[in-house]
This record gives structure tokens, sequence and C-alpha cells, in this order.
């Protein structure tokens, strides 16, 4: 790195993903003949791209769309006064059939009983795929504050994020059981608060995100905050930033707008210690600028 400064400066990966897909994908749709390979390679990476186009357009136009089957695309509202395209489709779906007696055994247990919309009978007989304890505290809580003491909540174990402009995507998991064993993601998430003078202001708190549900066509994603918020400039300063996970359940399990859900975040648990400390992890996007500045603090320094 003293020779070449970033390591962005020699990755070759940008060059092998190009030749992949200019090269090997194209290559793969010809005769692969000698006098013929060049031409025809050009020809079908035009249909690539063309196809590319196409399937965008198709896409941009259903981004529109309520419902569908298993999954649901959302344009936020947020996202709209921003001028951007924001597709939230949640898919896992599972359904709660809401009454009186479902209620009471969501409040004494902490339990329920749900039909997943795929593989519910093999699922049906695992406890592995029980719902998270503080999750059906938390739906209990909302179907209470909103009056539903009858009806159907539908419920989602995976929400992603997908950006137009930039065709960026995030992907965030909340499963009882994923890949052999328990899968909860982590995301910052947009709080708006008030002061002592009742003045608003924003903050972003990580969370760990529980479920994703629609309770009356609101769609929200249940989470259990932080005990502060963080500010992502520490993060980028200290590269690894200590946090509490709060655990009043009345005040750090909340549910909150699925847009809320600003970026996802790599956190890991404090082995050995309290089960409340995390650590927040600068992106691995973002080391290059980091210890870059290391070293350039350092040759001023000598």
């Amino acid at each position: 790195m003293k020779l070449f400064g970033s390591g962005m400066n020699f990755y070759g990966g940008p060059g092998k993903a190009a030749h992949k897909t200019l090269v090997k994908l194209a290559g793969q749709k010809n005769q692969r003949r000698v006098s013929e390979f060049a031409k025809q390679t050009e020809h079908q990476y035009y249909y690539m791209m063309l196809t590319e186009i196409a399937v965008q357009s198709c896409i941009a136009q259903s981004s529109q769309l309520t419902q569908m089957g298993d999954n649901f695309t959302y344009k936020t509202k947020n996202s709209v006064e921003r001028g951007e395209d924001v597709n939230i489709i949640l898919s896992g779906q599972y359904e709660i059939v809401v009454n009186k007696d479902v209620l009471e055994m969501m409040e004494r247990d902490g339990s329920v009983h749900v039909t997943w919309s795929f593989d519910h009978f093999q699922k049906m007989g695992n406890k592995k795929f029980n719902l998270k304890r503080d999750l059906v505290r938390i739906i209990h809580r909302r179907l209470v504050e909103t009056k539903n003491y009858t009806g159907i909540v539908l419920g989602y174990t995976k929400a992603n994020f997908k950006l137009f402009a930039n065709e960026e995507q995030s992907i965030f998991y909340a499963h009882p059981f994923y890949k052999g064993h328990d899968w909860y993601d982590w995301a910052m998430v947009h709080f708006e608060e008030k002061d002592n003078l009742g003045n608003s202001f924003d903050s972003l708190y990580p969370s760990r995100l529980l479920g994703f549900i629609s309770i009356n066509g609101e769609r929200e994603a249940v989470v259990q905050c932080s005990l502060k918020p963080l500010s992502w400039d520490e993060v980028e300063k200290n590269f690894i930033q200590e946090i509490q996970l709060g655990t009043k359940f009345d005040v750090s399990f909340v549910t909150v707008p699925i847009e809320s859900i600003v970026h996802p975040l790599c956190v890991f648990p404090d082995i050995g210690g309290t089960l409340q400390t995390h650590f927040v992890v600068l992106p691995s996007r973002n080391w290059s600028r980091f210890f870059g500045k290391l070293i350039i603090a350092s040759l001023v320094i000598k």
C-alpha cells in the first residue's frame, strides 16, 4: 500500500467481473467457431443488454403493484418525495388468524400458531420455526393498540430493498430458523424524537430486526433498538463502536414503518461479556479510506 496507495488501485476484481460478463457469458451462447467467435460474442452481448433493459423496464412498471402471491412490492412515500425508485419486496410469508383465544395465548405464553405459505406442514411440527417470543409479544401489543381483536396478521421473514437508480439492493432476514439456526439481521433505523421543549430531531439507532408484519395494510418492521443513538461519524472514526441493546420491552422493542430502515449493519456480540453488549464494525467498502488515513497520518508524523 505504501507503493501503490489504496488497495483499489491494484485490485483486479472489477476487471475480472467485466471479463465474465463481456466474454464468458456471451461466449457460452455462440457456436464457438474461431472464425465467427468475436462476431457472435458481440451479437450475444448486444442481446443480453437489450434483455436487461427490457427486464428493468418491466420491473419499473410492476413497482406500482400492491400484492402478488407470497411477495409484496412497495414504493415508499419517502422515496417518492426524494425522487427515488425504491422497491421493498417482502417474502417468506406466514399468517396469524387473530381471535380472542389467540390473543390470550399470545399474552399468556408468548407463542402463537402460524400458517406458513411455503412448506407449512413440514414447519408446523418443528419447534425451531416457532416465532421469537419477543416478536409475538410485540404483535400482541400492536393488535391491542389498534383494537384488532379479529382478523389476519401477515408476517414476513425477508425484506429486499432495491434502489433502481444504481441497482443497489440490501436484503434483510428475520427468520426463526434459516440455514441451521435463527437469523436476525441488524440495521440502522431512523427515529424521529422530541427534546424537552417539544422540538423534533432525527436520530439513528442500531437495531436488531425481529420480523416484518402487516396489520390493516400497514407494513412495519419489528425491531429491538439500542439504548442510545449512534452517529455514523463515530464508526468511521473508530472502526469498531460498542453499543448496548435495550432490554425494556415498552421502550426498546418497537414497530417502525418499514421505510425507516436506512442501511444494513455488520454487528458481532461481545463474546464472554453481557448479552446486551455488541460491536458495530465499519463495512469493508470503507476500509481502504480508513487505513489510508492512518498511513497518511503515520507518514506525516515521521
